[in-house]
């Protein structure tokens, strides 16, 4: 049984999440992938990278041969760089000589870019020319055998620099095409075709672009074929050009994205072109089905599974999931039968349901979305779990389609357990990849959980599996520590006024624990203090000078906080007169200070930001139970002038309801208010001024000197 026990990591991502009531929005990756993503970038790195950690014994680092080109050829033989070191350790004549004519190619790369504006002159020019000539000609003097693909590709690359497009192609055919097998020659090829496109063979550089798996040379010399019309010539010259696979994966990323960025959007919100380009998507599906019906290609699940996904993106899921079963049962590289089974799971989301015939297939969807996203990061190394495309699908497919799915149709557990599975998931994959991020869907989703649907869920994760994804979900879920579970339960009683269900939970949480939380830093502030007589600083000195780190407590100040507010609501319930009102006072000094917008705003919750709002499941405003028991106070100060002052100032300090003015600017940029008489501060606020103008030798400082009191006379009365 595989868990996880996350406690220190847990109280830090959701004290995080929790600044602003929500998670980070993730983007919405790109589903069809008929290629491996790494061919968007340098095909070659990795391989010679590989190249050189076999050569130093494992030294050099994946900057050590990007970092030749910084190197001084003056102070080469006092380098630090791991290749250099190990040639001249190994005292390897043949490896430095051919090192040292390498860093005097890669310094004529740099001539005129290290400053963008400083263009090179004509003479700069030239001497870089005959620097490249003579580099040519030291490359094309090797006679050696072992480092002959490496020199090879030197004299190329100085031929393209000096813009040679004739005698690269001369060089490929006499020579570069002549060497081993290599990634060495895979370089001069792709040199070779840049040179075709040149001399105007377009095509046909396209072709070994592709054979290459350069998709990103593909993606510039097809810049203007990027549409329906760009990939029907294309196939019309040559159905199973391989530039098509390019063309047709593009096609279809680029309507997920246009269909994406209308979703939801009224009909007059969306541009006019938007709308036209998104009518000729369903122009595309007739004309895929056309190509594989016709038989010319040579990868037909390809163009079957664009065909599908395009029907579910445009709102058939159901024809689409049937387009692209077939999709699978077609011609094409298993990448492509991939894709169209990762396309098919998503479709599949948008009619699921939570029966065990959908649960089960889920469970062997994720099982082999695991196993291929494991694939792609033992064969592209370089981009480990930080950039693969399947983690991606699985992220997007649990927390942004599944989860809210399931939550909607009620199945709060699964949901929930299934996001707990895809953070174990992740966190199996942080212990082994550096600077992997951990999602903080599934925290924020404990988070919004109500207080008995956290007890619900806490238990059905103990309960019997139903089928083969709950199954996953209870071998694979993330071992919530018990002072967390008691703590945050306790803690979402509290937030929905359910003090006495709180104790219970509050009571098996150690004061060690508690110190251990962020919020600890803010818990020598006292809940009975009036906030709208008294600011309880906890920080002094400049923002970045505070120490925000956790405190040891000497009190569970939430456990206090349920014995006192408990033990003062029965005091006012059995009280009468002033004595209720004095109680009443207490009541929503003690309510404030647990709001969102008190001090003590950690005893609800654990963090605070200027976006607060009400936004968890059952949460008891306690910014309009204070208003409640303010106006209590007033109803029974017994005409006691102290405590009825004292309400009018905190209720006038409340920020309830709506401000009382709003601001619109003029051309001029000159602020123009507008009052909102009906508002509660508004009201609040002539309230307290009416009694001010009553009593103006009796009141105390703190209405007589408010000078939001005397703005709100200057502006309206």
């Amino acid at each position: 049984m595989k868990k996880f026990i996350l406690v220190s990591v847990m109280c830090v991502v959701a004290t995080l999440q929790a600044l602003a009531c929500g998670p980070w929005v993730r983007p919405s990756y790109y589903v069809f992938s008929a290629f491996p993503r790494a061919q968007m970038g340098d095909m070659f790195y990795e391989r010679t990278n590989q190249f050189w950690r076999e050569y130093t014994d494992g030294a050099a680092e994946a900057w050590s041969q990007q970092s030749l080109a910084a190197v001084d050829l003056e102070e080469f033989d006092r380098s630090e760089n791991a290749i250099i070191k190990a040639a001249i350790t190994k005292r390897d004549r043949e490896m430095t000589d051919y090192l040292r004519i390498l860093i005097s190619y890669l310094n004529e790369c740099g001539v005129g870019s290290e400053d963008t504006w400083a263009y090179p002159t004509k003479q700069d020019l030239k001497q870089r020319d005959s620097k490249l000539q003579y580099i040519y000609n030291r490359a094309r003097s090797y006679r050696g055998k072992r480092l002959s693909g490496q020199y090879c590709l030197l004299a190329m690359r100085a031929l393209m620099l000096m813009g040679d497009s004739q005698g690269i192609i001369k060089y490929w055919k006499g020579m570069g095409s002549k060497q081993a097998e290599s990634v060495y020659k895979d370089m001069m090829r792709d040199i070779y075709a840049g040179a075709l496109l040149r001399t105007g063979k377009k095509r046909e550089a396209c072709d070994i672009f592709a054979e290459l798996g350069d998709m990103l040379s593909i993606k510039w010399v097809m810049r203007d074929s990027r549409n329906l019309e760009g990939i029907k010539t294309e196939y019309e010259a040559n159905p199973t050009s391989p530039t098509l696979v390019y063309l047709v994966q593009d096609y279809v990323n680029n309507a997920q994205s246009s269909l994406e960025s209308i979703s939801g959007a009224d009909d007059d919100e969306v541009d006019e072109d938007i709308k036209r380009a998104n009518q000729r998507l369903k122009d595309f599906i007739p004309f895929a089905l056309e190509v594989v019906k016709q038989g010319k290609t040579d990868v037909p699940a390809l163009w079957q599974s664009a065909a599908g996904y395009l029907t579910h993106l445009l709102g058939d899921s159901r024809q689409g999931i049937a387009m692209l079963d077939k999709a699978l049962t077609m011609r094409g590289t298993q990448r492509m039968l991939d894709n169209a089974r990762v396309c098919r799971l998503v479709a599949s989301t948008a009619t699921a349901s939570a029966n065990n015939k959908y649960l089960n297939y889920l469970a062997q969807e994720l099982t082999w979305l695991q196993q291929v996203e494991q694939k792609e990061a033992t064969d592209f190394k370089e981009y480990n779990f930080n950039d693969n495309h399947y983690l991606e699908v699985l992220q997007n497919l649990i927390y942004d389609n599944l989860s809210p799915r399931f939550a909607t149709q009620g199945h709060t557990n699964l949901a929930t357990g299934l996001a707990g599975w895809m953070a174990g998931h992740e966190t199996s994959l942080s212990a082994t990849c550096d600077d992997f991020y951990v999602s903080d869907d599934y925290y924020h989703m404990l988070d919004l959980l109500s207080a008995q649907e956290t007890v619900d869920y806490l238990n059905y994760l103990e309960g019997a599996a139903g089928n083969e994804l709950e199954k996953m979900i209870f071998s694979s879920a993330i071992e919530i520590d018990r002072q967390y579970r008691n703590d945050r339960i306790g803690t979402k009683w509290i937030r929905e006024g359910q003090f006495e269900k709180a104790i219970p939970y509050l009571e098996e949480v150690s004061l060690q624990y508690i110190g251990t939380q962020a919020i600890s830093a803010y818990m020598e502030r006292n809940y009975r203090v009036e906030r709208w007589f008294k600011r309880q600083r906890v920080f002094t000195g400049e923002l970045w000078e505070w120490d925000e780190s956790p405190k040891p407590v000497n009190e569970n100040q939430k456990l206090q906080f349920c014995h006192d507010i408990i033990k003062t609501t029965r005091d006012y319930e059995h009280a009468s007169g002033k004595e209720r009102g004095e109680l009443a006072y207490q009541l929503a000094t003690m309510l404030y200070q647990a709001s969102y917008k008190g001090e003590c705003w950690y005893l609800s919750r654990y963090g605070q930001s200027i976006n607060d709002t009400i936004c968890y499941k059952n949460e008891k405003d306690f910014l309009a139970e204070a208003v409640h028991y303010l106006d209590e106070a007033l109803r029974y100060a017994d005409n006691d002038f102290d405590l009825t002052q004292k309400a009018l100032y905190a209720k006038a300090f409340i920020p309830f309801g709506q401000p009382y003015v709003t601001y619109t600017y003029d051309e001029d940029w000159n602020a123009i208010p507008h009052y909102n008489r009906n508002s509660y501060e508004y009201q609040t606020l002539l309230t307290l001024n009416n009694f001010y103008q009553a009593h103006r030798n009796q009141v105390a400082t703190y209405v007589s000197r408010c000078d939001v009191l005397r703005r709100f006379r200057e502006n309206n009365l």
